[in-house]
């Protein structure tokens, strides 16, 4: 099996490495005086990941071994072999944070991981990683959200204190959420997608569009390649939007369907890379439309957000990133636009680390097994609202 190591260099280039001065965490109560280390491991899906960060927002070490070749031939992820290659690569991609960062685990302060959502059999695998490091080395364990880990990565990587409340628009491969949060640790679902996520029905129109599941890099690569006609082309018309959906739901089922119709025929390759330009317009039109309701929304129930946090996979895509910047300065220029860097939109641990740093100060640490999926205060267990899943 062939392993891919991808390490996100520490330098001047990265915007999140000159951070030094300590960052309130949750509730104040690290000192702030205090470097707390905190070794975080993530395998929720396909990336086998694990990171050493510090309380002072220092990025030690981020380890991402990829499992992309295996589930190539597969055209999607494969649960047995992604398992199968996380019982391999966790322990590799471990040894290699800690070798990197040069940090002993005996000078690690906690151990936290990812408890879901993800693939149960993966969780798994990087659970009972964190668990057996944290009895052999009398460690505090910490379980941590994958999506509240994502929701919370600008407070890791933004040069100034982020206000509450603000939205979150988080974009995968599993979710599409719109989230009013309020808190570290308490967040409002607004908007979800009743079907698919944005990140699967990308992936789907990819291969549709390529013959491969390359994702969404490798469609915004391939709509930004030059027409292979060097004459002007007709731009493809608009793909539909759609538009019966209520303000808190997304869809975008019917948006594949409508693209597939467009290919079923022989086309050239321009004429495809003009329907991927398509598609990805209305996809995003779709998401700009649900957020700029909800600003709308939240100002007339005079609740003050200060900006919009965009992350999660599909985060990375540059024209989805410009459309949401162009589209926040239309509808108030006083709002924030925060997206974390590319290598910190993908699956990573180093978010798993700065959430899980943010519920040891809280004193959330992992006494029994958390449902995965279960999004929760700490304060409320039934409330709708929360996302720690601590009780």
């Amino acid at each position: 099996m062939s392993i891919r190591l991808t390490r996100l260099r520490l330098n001047s280039a990265h915007p999140f490495k000159s951070f030094t001065r300590p960052y309130t965490l949750g509730i104040p109560s690290i000192k702030t005086n205090d470097i707390i280390r905190i070794l975080a491991i993530e395998s929720s899906c396909d990336d086998s990941c694990a990171a050493i960060i510090d309380s002072n927002r220092t990025i030690h070490s981020n380890i991402i071994i990829s499992q992309a070749k295996v589930h190539a031939v597969y055209q999607g992820i494969h649960p047995y072999h992604a398992i199968n290659a996380h019982q391999l690569n966790i322990p590799i991609a471990i040894r290699e944070a800690i070798k990197e960062a040069k940090i002993p685990l005996e000078e690690i302060d906690a151990i936290a991981y990812t408890r879901g959502p993800g693939i149960a059999g993966c969780l798994a695998v990087g659970a009972t990683a964190a668990k057996t490091l944290s009895v052999a080395f009398s460690k505090p364990l910490i379980s941590v959200h994958h999506m509240q880990a994502h929701t919370l990565t600008p407070f890791l990587t933004e040069s100034e204190p982020i206000r509450f409340p603000f939205l979150s628009l988080l974009v995968s491969g599993g979710h599409t959420l719109l989230i009013l949060v309020k808190s570290t640790f308490e967040f409002k679902i607004l908007a979800q997608t009743v079907d698919e996520s944005i990140g699967s029905t990308i992936d789907k129109v990819t291969r549709d569009l390529l013959g491969h599941s390359g994702g969404g890099p490798a469609l915004e690569a391939f709509i930004n390649e030059p027409n292979l006609d060097p004459s002007p082309s007709k731009p493809e018309p608009p793909l539909p939007v759609a538009q019966r959906t209520g303000p808190d739901t997304f869809s975008f089922c019917g948006l594949r369907t409508a693209t597939v119709r467009r290919i079923s025929d022989p086309i050239s390759i321009d004429v495809k890379r003009e329907i991927g330009k398509a598609f990805l317009e209305a996809a995003i039109a779709q998401l700009e439309r649900k957020v700029r309701y909800w600003i709308q929304e939240l100002k007339s129930q005079d609740i003050q957000i200060s900006g919009l946090v965009l992350s999660g996979g599909v985060a990375s895509n540059t024209m989805l990133r410009n459309r949401m910047k162009d589209m926040l300065k239309e509808v108030d220029p006083g709002l924030n636009f925060m997206v974390p860097p590319k290598e910190l939109c993908r699956d990573n641990a180093a978010m798993i680390g700065w959430t899980g740093l943010d519920k040891l100060s809280r004193g959330k640490i992992t006494k029994k097994p958390a449902e995965p999926d279960d999004l929760q205060t700490d304060e409320e267990p039934n409330s709708e609202e929360g996302d720690d899943g601590e009780h």
